[in-house]
């Protein structure tokens, strides 16, 4: 499924002040020893080289890298397989809103943006090279990069205030804004396509799968558009309230977390529901995650569900679980509000192991790579994975697509 990027934010709970790692610190930190006893080890740690007085405040893991954002609005980029820094580019401001970076696996670009086709000259022979790209955006731009390098291939300039992080189908730029349109750039030109309207503000990001856009609204619908030249409808649907938080989609549905307490599923270009919706006892706030057999999907106020990806069922709940920092081998590690690591088998939800996740601070939601990634405010990674997993590669973090 190329082009669609799987993404984990991460979440930062008691952040502490940034500098460089005691010694002390250390000693605080979760003991190898402690990892054994669950069958899992340190696989890789990294220590970041930040600027004075700079501190991590967000981790996301998109396909096989790991973007460590600080309070300064610099991303850096890290090789999620080695654990070896790539690259970092300053995005804005320190005072700027950034909103989570999107990828794309393939991108036919020039070197820079070129004239639309209507105003070039028939002699001109613009060179294309293939690119992997990240793009970041603002309220007011988006920057794309080669994510193999960091280095700048466009700059796209904004006429209104975006609302949403941005989608990328390696053609095009896709991106929400607080009045309710989502708006569509060309990443060869770098000018704006189209833009269509929903009938309230967009909080959700826009998702990109097979050459169709999705859009889930604060007006309660959930929309799909052609993302060619000139948009086209392809499908709209109900649902019984606003979506802000992040949808899924990919080969194995749409799913649609809402704040009227339901996660909705569809299926992707057609619409159709895969399954009533399922219900909860709180509003869906949250990003849904997906692996290959379960979705998951926390309640505020009310407990975190894991759900029968083929039928809509519940599988089992719990009261103290956050997020999924990995599913391997059959089960599913979830993170608690307490900052507990549960082992939990993935199908009947028995606990087989918990350990206390002592000394981390930053999370990385993830249900496809075979590993958990954790972080510090002041630029400690570490990756976990099971003991004698053998070596992890590009191909095993992006998972199946």
């Amino acid at each position: 499924m190329r082009g669609l990027a799987k993404i984990g934010i991460g979440i930062l709970i008691g952040l502490t002040s940034a500098g460089c790692a005691s010694g002390l610190q250390a000693d605080r930190m979760l003991h190898p020893d402690v990892l054994a006893k669950a069958d899992l080890q340190y696989y890789w740690k990294l220590p970041l080289q930040l600027r004075e007085g700079e501190s991590v405040v967000r981790l996301y893991l998109l396909d096989e890298t790991l973007y460590c954002m600080t309070d300064r609005n610099r991303a850096i980029a890290v090789d999620a397989a080695m654990g070896r820094p790539l690259w970092s580019y300053d995005v804005a401001p320190a005072n700027e809103k950034v909103f989570p970076p999107c990828h794309a696996a393939e991108a036919l670009l020039t070197e820079q943006a070129i004239l639309p086709a209507a105003m070039r000259l028939a002699s001109d022979n613009p060179v294309l090279e293939r690119y992997a790209i990240v793009a970041f955006n603002t309220i007011r731009k988006a920057v794309v990069l080669n994510r193999a390098t960091g280095a700048v291939l466009r700059e796209l300039s904004f006429p209104f205030v975006a609302n949403t992080g941005g989608a990328t189908n390696g053609q095009s730029f896709f991106v929400g804004s607080g009045k309710g349109w989502c708006h569509a750039f060309s990443l060869m030109e770098g000018v704006s396509m189209w833009d269509v309207s929903t009938d309230d503000m967009l909080a959700s990001a826009p998702k990109c799968y097979l050459g169709l856009v999705y859009l889930a609204g604060q007006d309660g619908y959930f929309y799909c558009f052609d993302s060619s030249q000139k948009p086209r409808r392809v499908f709209r649907q109900k649902m019984q309230g606003p979506a802000t938080a992040e949808i899924h989609v990919s080969e194995r549905g749409c799913y649609v977390p809402s704040e009227d307490f339901r996660l909705y599923a569809y299926e992707p270009g057609a619409g159709t529901k895969l399954w009533e919706p399922f219900v909860c006892q709180g509003p869906l706030r949250q990003a849904v995650q997906v692996s290959s057999n379960t979705v998951y999907q926390y309640a505020e106020g009310d407990r975190f569900y894991a759900i029968n990806i083929a039928d809509g069922q519940k599988r089992w709940d719990t009261v103290q679980g956050r997020l999924v920092l990995a599913a391997m081998e059959g089960n599913t590690y979830v993170l608690t509000a307490g900052r507990d690591l549960r082992i939990v088998n993935e199908i009947l939800g028995t606990v087989k192991h918990s350990l206390p996740l002592t000394g981390w601070e930053l999370f990385t939601p993830n249900t496809h790579a075979p590993a958990v990634y954790v972080g510090t405010a002041d630029g400690q990674l570490a990756c976990i994975r099971l003991l004698g997993a053998g070596h992890l590669t590009p191909d095993m973090i992006r998972g199946t697509k």
